[in-house]
């Protein structure tokens, strides 16, 4: 009936009598008067033969199809052709024909809402782009509505129950993608390439499948335990709810063509119907919108970028294995901070160049750059301690440093003894560098010594003099002399002349007694040279003693100055370590919890 004329709705009766009454009042007075599901219709012909026969109505519609196929065999199409098949027929009926206009909505009256069915069946995702924030996926939609302009009666057109027509030759509700993120703005029908399905009983159905790309907020706090929200927001970009409608018979989206995806998990994609109010209009616009809920497998993230860094920092606890006074560890240091800027920057390229929250990650590799900056530090108060000047430790912190808290990391801690300088220093020495330590008070004597004579020969140039110790003899500026000597001495009987000196410790010959008679004739014949010569080892020996006292106490002092820094090297190392675990147990702690259900295909 659609190619017969144009329709005129004329108001809604019970009977073709009083249609046919109201049609006859009507001011333009059509050709006949029309009653389709208990509306009334005046319509106008297009040709003298459609109408032929039906100059006075009231016409029944079926008998009316049949007398103008009847009355008008053999019509045209656009493409000139004859009409012979049934198929042909019906297109050229309710499509290509003066009567069908794709650009006017489908209702027989203003006040008609169109009510368009919109489904949705997730297929993949495909990516998602975080640093670009969308999220592309691939889907098939299915649209519904009713056109009454485009029904017909199968029997008419051989059983032909339903046609496929190009998308473009009927009225298409514009049901657009609203926060589409492809160029140009192709969220659009443009997308879809399908045909249309145009049922006998007006029911238009357009399935198609498309790939979308759509705009997604990255939440990137909990970076790679994140969950994300992308939605997909379908609704008519022009007509609003008083001219066009939406509905859906989905609570969640349909995933019985899913595919896995090996970055993300999908949880649940509920549907949701709105009727939003826009700026631009007084009255409100329909959409559907689905909510992926998907989250982000983190097994690549783990062995790439976690596990990695774990293992690279872990080498700063190594390096406090080295002495400290080797510099390899201000570079192994240094090298692990290069290598954890490398990780930080591969991380940062994958993400959204966003302020509003630090990624989890982020948090991760920043803790670890502070405990590598924090290791560096520490190397070198270490080195500076060790390498400290040789001046004596204030009390206060070496108390602290090499008492409190060496006792606490479990270091052995020896009583200072009380007698200082040379008694500490006997014993570490060699005994002809060292004198006596533990005889008597009243006495010190030298081991060696060396005296050079003026004279040029070999014979008489040098002579070794050895001074032994005699206890039964009291003491005279810390040496004996033979002047001083009891007559209970056992050398009183040798010359007054003659110093106590015994070469060889036992008896000697004649050539032996003859030698040291020579070495004695270097020795000077005054009275007081054997005094002179003492004075001279005196001097020598309290030279040594003040020597070998000063370097005791700088080794002490720098004893303690290392000993500090053994000290702080090891609650550096505890400290390091603690801190080493910390991150890692918040850091996977501090994720979100796993989710209780998720999508599975059917």
């Amino acid at each position: 009936m659609a190619g017969v004329g144009r329709f005129k709705f004329l108001a809604e009766v019970n009977d073709i009598d009083n249609c046919t009454k109201l049609a006859c009042k009507y001011k333009e007075r059509g050709d006949f008067a029309y009653l389709l599901d208990g509306q009334c219709f005046n319509v106008k012909c297009f040709s003298k033969k459609s109408c032929e026969i039906a100059s006075q109505p009231p016409i029944v519609p079926t008998a009316l199809a049949k007398l103008v196929w009847s009355a008008a065999p053999g019509q045209r199409g656009p493409d000139k052709k004859i009409a012979k098949i049934a198929e042909h027929r019906l297109l050229q009926d309710i499509i290509y024909t003066d009567s069908y206009n794709r650009e006017v909505r489908p209702a027989l009256r203003d006040s008609d809402v169109v009510t368009v069915l919109f489904e949705v069946k997730l297929v993949q995702i495909v990516d998602v782009d975080e640093k670009a924030e969308t999220l592309k996926v691939n889907v098939w939609t299915t649209q519904k509505w009713k056109d009454p302009f485009l029904k017909w009666n199968p029997d008419d057109y051989d059983g032909i129950s339903t046609i496929n027509v190009e998308p473009n030759l009927v009225w298409l509700p514009v049901i657009i993608l609203y926060n589409n993120a492809a160029k140009g703005f192709t969220g659009g029908l443009e997308k879809y390439k399908t045909k249309v399905l145009i049922g006998s009983n007006g029911t238009v159905t357009w399935f198609s499948a498309t790939q979308f790309i759509s705009s997604c907020k990255q939440n990137i706090r909990f970076f790679p335990f994140d969950e994300q929200f992308c939605y997909l927001k379908f609704g008519s970009w022009t007509y609003n709810v008083k001219y066009l409608d939406m509905t859906t018979d989905q609570t969640t989206a349909d995933m019985s063509a899913w595919i896995k995806n090996g970055e993300w998990e999908v949880i649940d994609v509920p549907v949701e119907k709105n009727q939003l109010y826009y700026a631009c209009c007084p009255h409100p616009y329909a959409d559907i919108t689905y909510t992926i809920h998907m989250k982000r497998k983190v097994l690549y993230y783990i062995f790439n970028l976690i596990i990695p860094t774990t293992i690279i920092v872990f080498f700063i606890l190594v390096g406090f294995c080295l002495p400290p006074d080797t510099g390899e560890r201000i570079t192994l240091n240094i090298t692990v901070l290069l290598t954890m800027t490398v990780f930080l920057n591969i991380a940062s390229n994958t993400l959204p160049s966003t302020s509003d929250s630090i990624p989890l990650l982020g948090d991760y590799y920043l803790i670890l750059m502070i405990m590598v900056c924090f290791a560096i530090l520490s190397t070198c108060v270490v080195l500076r301690y060790y390498y400290a000047t040789p001046t004596r430790m204030p009390e206060r912190l070496r108390v602290i440093i090499n008492e409190w808290i060496a006792s606490l990391l479990f270091f052995v801690i020896t009583k200072k003894p009380k007698n200082k300088g040379v008694s500490q220093w006997c014993g570490k020495r060699t005994e002809e560098a060292c004198y006596d330590c533990n005889e008597s008070n009243n006495f010190m004597a030298a081991q060696s010594f060396i005296v050079q004579n003026e004279s040029n020969t070999a014979e008489e140039r040098i002579a070794l003099i050895e001074i032994r110790p005699k206890n039964h003899l009291p003491r005279a500026n810390g040496v004996q002399n033979e002047h001083q000597k009891t007559p209970s001495s056992a050398s009183h009987k040798k010359s007054k002349s003659e110093p106590a000196i015994n070469l060889s410790g036992g008896a000697s010959t004649a050539s032996e007694k003859r030698l040291r008679r020579r070495k004695m004739s270097a020795l000077p014949k005054r009275g007081n040279a054997l005094n002179t010569l003492q004075n001279r080892v005196m001097e020598g020996l309290g030279v040594l003693t003040r020597r070998v006292k000063e370097d005791n106490e700088t080794e002490e002092i720098v004893l303690e100055w290392q000993f500090a820094a053994i000290v702080l090297d090891r609650l550096f190392f505890v400290l390091y370590s603690l801190t080493f675990i910390i991150p890692l147990f918040v850091f996977f702690y501090a994720s979100p919890t796993p989710p209780v259900s998720k999508v599975e295909p059917q």
